[in-house]
């Protein structure tokens, strides 16, 4: 398997994904994660989008409650490939698809990677109208998240031209980035009671 295989997936070869499936799940760490992604790119050449979802499920971490850090970045790449494929349906049912399931609390984390990774790839392939309809029916990001997708779909509006919808998604943007002001109660005034003696 040669570096640059990631780049062109067309030259991964049957044996080849074969190599690198055995190869990642005989060692599930970071250092078998080059092997996880030439298994990803191959196997979605290859129209194979159940078999590439097994081989990230294959990463958990036995009795994990959420997705260790090789399946968290291999769920990236995956998502990042199935959305470049035109299969964004598909990326978004990527947590709900995993043998053995993932634990019901591992759900939110894991679709909350995928969204943004969706979005942002939509973004960066030019298609900010469809990325910014998917932002808009995300239900576990953070404001934060949602400002960050921003400032990418109005990237994406500048690189085509689009002043006015980029303008609108910055504002978008700022509008979550912008300090709020906490308005603190005002003082109370204590009277006191002047006492006569005698």
């Amino acid at each position: 398997l040669q570096g640059g295989a990631t780049r062109h997936p067309e030259v991964i070869t049957a044996a080849d994904i074969a190599d690198a499936q055995g190869l990642a799940k005989s060692a599930p760490n970071m250092t078998s994660l080059y092997y996880v992604y030439v298994g990803i790119h191959g196997l979605i050449a290859a129209r194979q989008k159940q078999q590439a979802i097994d081989l990230v499920a294959s990463m958990a971490t036995p009795g994990a409650l959420s997705l260790n850090a090789v399946q968290t970045l291999s769920v990236q790449e995956l998502v990042k490939e199935l959305v470049k494929a035109g299969d964004v349906e598909a990326a978004l049912a990527v947590p709900d698809k995993f043998q053995p399931p993932l634990d019901p609390k591992a759900l939110p984390g894991a679709r909350n990677t995928v969204g943004v990774v969706a979005i942002r790839t939509l973004a960066e392939d030019g298609k900010p109208e469809q990325a910014a309809k998917l932002l808009a029916d995300q239900q576990y990001l953070t404001q934060t998240q949602i400002a960050d997708l921003q400032s990418s779909i109005g990237s994406a509006f500048t690189k085509r031209g689009d002043d006015k919808l980029a303008q609108d998604s910055f504002a978008q943007a700022k509008k979550i980035w912008r300090p709020r002001v906490v308005k603190r109660p005002p003082r109370r005034r204590h009277r006191f009671a002047l006492h006569r003696s005698g």
